[in-house]
């Protein structure tokens, strides 16, 4: 059975874990998947240091003992992975963005290559498009293979299902059904060419001689992917092969 870990970024347990599990319900009429839910507002997640431990030697050595490192074990051994966040004022709530900060070795060493994910969220008026814009592309600099977007606009004075329109209703349904069939799809989801050429510009800068004291971990990551297409199987076309190839041959001289 396919896994789904969904991150609830919002203080309250209202507009925006019902969207999610509205997606829950409409995946589940068509599949049997397990979903798990973390509630950061619920949760011991303390701030960011800035110390680059998880960066330079690797996320086991971040001094913070807290809920972040089950978070981190749960993404690693889903399939699938929900980013929900309300707008609080043009963008992710606080709780949300203490989490991505904790996270930050992921834009490193992007470990969620096999996952499918969303980004979800909920606004009183405005935001909504800059706050999944957002969160899709810290999806996407984590290395997961797609990233699909719900929003939904819920007035103060409406909840979520007061704000389903006819027409709203579909795009959540058209939207959680394309994250049902990119789980299906798996590895066989092809990578697109931003990844690629991130995977490409990424070993290329972690492998050089200037990088194996000051990022070792990265380095040492990268070693391995030595002559590798991508970080993980992947279907890669040869045209985007042959795009990555000649960003990659025009950036060298300058890093």
């Amino acid at each position: 059975m396919k896994k789904i870990t969904a991150i609830i970024g919002s203080p309250r347990k209202q507009n925006t874990l019902r969207l999610v599990e509205t997606i829950e319900q409409a995946i589940c009429k068509k599949e049997k998947v397990e979903f798990s839910y973390f509630h950061l507002a619920d949760m011991r997640i303390e701030p960011c240091r800035g110390c680059l431990l998880c960066i330079t030697k690797g996320f086991e050595h971040c001094p913070i003992d807290d809920d972040v490192k089950s978070i981190n074990e749960a993404f690693t051994s889903s399939d699938g992975i929900i980013l929900a966040s309300p707008v609080y004022v043009m963008h992710i709530t606080s709780q949300m963005k203490t989490l991505i900060d904790r996270l930050c070795y992921l834009c490193h060493r992007p470990a969620l290559c096999h996952s499918q994910a969303m980004a979800v969220s909920t606004t009183g008026a405005i935001g909504l498009k800059k706050a999944l814009s957002y969160l899709k592309g810290v999806l996407e600099m984590w290395g997961c293979r797609s990233t699909v977007s719900a929003g939904l606009a819920t007035p103060p004075e409406n909840d979520v299902q007061s704000a389903f329109s006819k027409a709203e209703s579909g795009k959540i349904e058209a939207a959680a059904g394309k994250f049902l069939r990119n789980l299906d799809k798996g590895d066989r989801k092809p990578v697109k060419l931003t990844s690629l050429i991130q995977f490409k510009m990424l070993r290329m800068i972690f492998t050089s001689d200037k990088t194996r004291e000051i990022m070792p971990a990265d380095h040492d990551f990268y070693r391995k992917l030595i002559g590798k297409r991508y970080f993980t199987y992947a279907r890669i076309s040869i045209f985007k092969r042959f795009v990555a190839w000649i960003v990659q041959t025009v950036a060298k001289p300058f890093l």
